[in-house]
Order: structure tokens, then sequence, then C-alpha cells
């Protein structure tokens, strides 16, 4: 009879947080204290993010203060500024103009939903949110100077004419504030007012001009 071969059973991998406790404190004690300390991570920041959804008291806000960087560099922050009490009421959009060093220059353009179709929306609106959301305001131009040698890199299309500086620029406008129904009114434009549409972005701020060097094309991945 043909000898049977036993299986053998794979053992299962260990998790990430399994690898990094061990690297960092010894089996035993990280057999007894993984649980609490994971714990500890989810309700951390289950409450952090509790926090920064729900900003309106003093010591919200101090809380928010304190733990803003290590928030919006783990990319967490989340500002749902179409919500009450207080809508958002700017509209804005980051543009960028490329020079080159024979003296041309092109315009690029965060994605604008509006001008989008609906395939298009979905892999792109991540990038419309960090461009216009989160990094087009005064609170992260520490972010700037890579932002633009992001765009120069991605508007590397001739190696014998490569961008020299890169000007960052926002373009914004008041959004018109919602339309109040007066349901006493006599005629219908009064009882039901039309929303007004959302003009033109026509405020614009310089936020950055930055020269580009060599150095700052490297490994750029062409579109």
């Amino acid at each position: 009879m043909p000898r049977q071969t036993e299986s053998k059973k794979e053992e299962p991998r260990p998790s990430l947080l399994f690898s990094l406790g061990k690297l960092i404190l010894p089996a035993e004690l990280w057999q007894k204290i993984r649980k609490p300390v994971i714990s500890f991570f989810i309700v951390f920041h289950a409450m952090l993010n509790f926090c920064y959804m729900f900003n309106h008291h003093p010591f919200i806000a101090q809380v928010n203060l304190l733990f803003h960087g290590y928030y919006f560099f783990m990319g967490l922050d989340q500002d749902f500024g179409v919500f009450a009490p207080k809508p958002r009421d700017q509209n804005p959009h980051m543009i960028a103009v490329v020079r080159y060093a024979d003296g041309t220059s092109i315009l690029w353009e965060s994605p604008r939903m509006e001008r989008l179709g609906f395939l298009e929306k979905i892999p792109k609106e991540r990038y419309r949110k960090f461009f216009d959301d989160n990094t087009c305001w005064s609170k992260a131009p520490h972010a700037w100077p890579d932002i633009a040698r992001y765009i120069a890199r991605n508007s590397f299309l001739d190696e014998s004419n490569p961008p020299t500086s890169v000007s960052l620029i926002r373009y914004s406008s008041k959004i018109p504030p919602a339309p109040i129904p007066n349901p006493l009114a006599t005629s219908d434009e009064e009882r039901n007012p039309k929303w007004l549409p959302n003009p033109p972005h026509y405020e614009h701020n310089l936020l950055l001009t930055i020269q580009i060097k060599p150095e700052d094309l490297k490994c750029h991945s062409r579109p």
C-alpha cells in the first residue's frame, strides 16, 4: 500500500502588532499587556475622532490643539464643514503655474468635481479633498513646498526643458447663504425662495513660489 504522508499544518503568521510588541518588550510581558494596550489605542483614537467631529467647546478645542499635529500627520483629520452649526462659507480650489527653462509655462489644476464625469470623480475625490479642503488654507503652509515639488515632477515631460519654478495659487468665492422660506408670504417666490448659484472663484491668493532644483525632479513619475 502506498505510504501516506502527513501534511504539515502551516503555523499562522503573527500579526503586525504582535511582531512590533516583541521587538519592544519581552514576549511574556507583551502577552500580558497587549490586550489593554490595543484596547487603549482603539478607545483613544475613537475619543479623538469624537473630539474633532464635535469641536464646539473650549475644553475640546484645547484637546484638539494639543493633538492636532499627530492627528494631521496620521491623516485622520476630517473637517465636516458642510454641517451645522457653522457650515463652511468658502468654496476654494488650488491651481499651480509651472514655469519651464525655455520660458514657457503651463497651468496645473486640482480636480474639480463639477467638471468631471461620474467615473472620474471616484478616484480623484481623495486628491480634491487633500488639495482643496486640507492644504490650500493657511493651517498647512508646511505642506506647500512638497506639493509644489510633486506638481513639478508630474509636469516634467521633457528632459531638455525641466520646470524651474512653481507658484501655488488659491482661488475661492463666498458660498451664498441658504434661502429662508417665509410660509406666511403671499407670493410663491417668498414662500419657496430659490437657492442662489455659486459664483465663480473670483478671490485669489498667492500661497507660495518655489524654485525647482534638479534634485527635486528625481524619481518623477510621468502621467
